[in-house]
């Protein structure tokens, strides 16, 4: 029985992220383009804390995370255009490391 639940993807618009969010596939090596966003929580450690993550993939890496979790694949789904619920919650201070990095 695996340790993880409450999986989701989604198909996102990566245009709409700010220029210092990843661009590439959160799979190892990978380095085409982001097209979903996929999130689930998991237990960690021996106390049993539950965690959230979310990661970004290309559409190859979404297709095996959705045949993984059976999950239907939102190939016809509407881009989510929404950016606060594409991106993480910044806070002021990273978002202005951000802003610093880019040079604006």
């Amino acid at each position: 029985m695996g340790r993880s639940w409450d999986h989701s993807i989604i198909r996102i618009d990566p245009k709409i992220l700010p220029d210092w969010w990843r661009t590439t596939c959160s799979a190892p090596k990978c380095r085409n383009p982001i097209e979903f966003r996929a999130e689930y929580r998991y237990i960690t450690g021996r106390r049993g804390r539950i965690s959230y993550t979310r990661r970004w993939y290309c559409r190859t890496h979404a297709s095996r995370f959705c045949q993984k979790h059976n999950l239907t694949f939102p190939e016809e789904a509407p881009i989510e255009t929404n950016a606060e619920a594409q991106g993480p919650p910044v806070s002021a201070a990273r978002q202005a490391k951000g802003e610093a990095l880019s040079g604006g």
